[in-house]
């Protein structure tokens, strides 16, 4: 895979209904796997706020998000390893 042969563009409107940081590490693995023509498996819910050095950060609504995960029928979850302690 070399990176030079795509040009990514992400274009996020302000004051648009977009996801918040805790989309950040799910948008990433996308890109990823599209750039790397890799699948990703579609019963895995991810969540975690991507700092811009590559750091998987904690989030909020942990809760609800395993809910609603499990909800959609997803076999298994992926929080940050920050959220263990909440």
């Amino acid at each position: 895979m070399d990176v030079a042969n795509f040009d990514l563009h992400i274009n996020v409107v302000g004051g648009g209904n977009i996801d918040g940081p805790s989309a950040g590490l799910a948008i990433f693995l996308a890109i990823y796997s599209a750039v790397a023509r890799a699948p990703l498996p579609q019963d895995v819910a991810v969540t975690g706020e991507l700092s811009i050095a590559g750091k998987v950060r904690a989030v909020g609504g942990v809760v609800e998000k395993l809910y609603a995960a499990r909800q959609a029928g997803m076999r298994s979850i992926l929080i940050p390893k920050e959220n263990a302690a909440t």
